[in-house]
């Protein structure tokens, strides 16, 4: 895995489809961005930096954030997850309140080389509550008691800033979907798939 030579971020500032404005630069080595969600008048990325010894092996893969405010960039690095030395990020989603920001992250698996470019370890959550990032639990997991790392397959919020997310199915388990909501999970009952023993839950949306 390697940081993007460079990325460039764009606005469209017009009906025509070539009315692009292109904004601060930010650099690669500091945040390869994986993904991005705008809140409050501010463009937030999250992604990962990454760092190489001379021969080439990544030495240094760890989480960032980065939010773009008034033409400058900020970039801060988040918290570890719980026993993790390693992690990348995956996906951000934005609420309409500024203290509505939540980030998944995966770490790798046992034996996993930091340099492989999907890791494929335990996931992480994470909330941003205005000033800084901070770790959020996941809900339970039947993969964790049959020593498998649930995956996460859905992710998304709510019109109330509530985060949602799915767990994948498996040929021993169907999919699971659980609510964030009072700091503490709640499972939601999925739908029955006429003659599917199990399945895993792609996506979700909210009106």
């Amino acid at each position: 895995v390697r940081p993007a030579l460079e990325q460039r971020f764009y606005r469209l500032t017009g009906r025509e489809q070539d009315e692009w404005e292109e904004l601060a630069p930010l650099d690669p080595a500091l945040v390869s961005a994986t993904d991005a969600c705008f809140v409050d008048r501010s463009l937030v990325v999250v992604g990962s930096r990454i760092e190489k010894d001379a021969d080439g092996k990544v030495t240094v893969r760890r989480g960032v954030a980065a939010e773009l405010a008034a033409g400058r960039w900020s970039v801060s690095e988040l918290p570890s997850p719980v026993g993790a030395a390693v992690w990348s990020m995956t996906a951000l989603r934005c609420g309409r309140p500024r203290d509505r920001i939540y980030a998944l992250a995966v770490t790798p698996a046992p034996n996993q080389p930091i340099g492989q470019r999907n890791l494929t370890g335990a996931p992480a959550l994470y909330r941003f509550d205005g000033s800084k990032w901070q770790s959020l639990p996941l809900p339970a997991s039947d993969a964790t008691a049959i020593g498998d790392t649930p995956r996460v397959t859905a992710f998304a919020l709510d019109r109330g800033g509530a985060p949602w997310l799915s767990y994948a199915g498996d040929r021993e388990r169907s999919a699971s979907l659980h609510r964030y909501d009072g700091g503490a999970w709640t499972a939601v009952p999925l739908p029955r798939v006429p003659e599917v023993a199990f399945y895993s839950l792609t996506g979700l949306a909210f009106d």
